[in-house]
């Protein structure tokens, strides 16, 4: 049997496919906030857990100040205030707490 392909049509295939890949990838890839704003979340949480540590039973979120920029993201910050309920609950459901 003889193989009558031409090789230039094999790479450029192959190239078109791995451009549409790369296209694909930049699309559903999403950017992450820079270290200084991952840095002044982690703190947030940080200093959120140990005001829940401190008053389990007391703590509300009405009394929290949020940074403006989760204050105009109701994303993060509807997910900001599950993640802190949830600690809240754990420790409330914790056998030291």
């Amino acid at each position: 049997m003889v193989d009558v392909s031409v090789p230039g049509d094999r790479i450029e295939a192959s190239s078109k496919s791995s451009t549409e890949d790369t296209a694909a990838e930049e699309q559903t890839k999403k950017k992450r906030p820079s270290k200084g704003k991952r840095d002044r979340y982690s703190k947030l949480i940080q200093r959120l857990q140990t005001q829940i540590s401190e008053n389990p039973e007391g703590f509300t979120f009405d009394e929290v100040v949020l940074p403006p920029s989760l204050q105009a993201n109701d994303k993060q910050r509807l997910k900001l205030i599950e993640q802190m309920e949830r600690y809240q609950h754990a420790v409330l459901t914790s056998p030291g707490g």
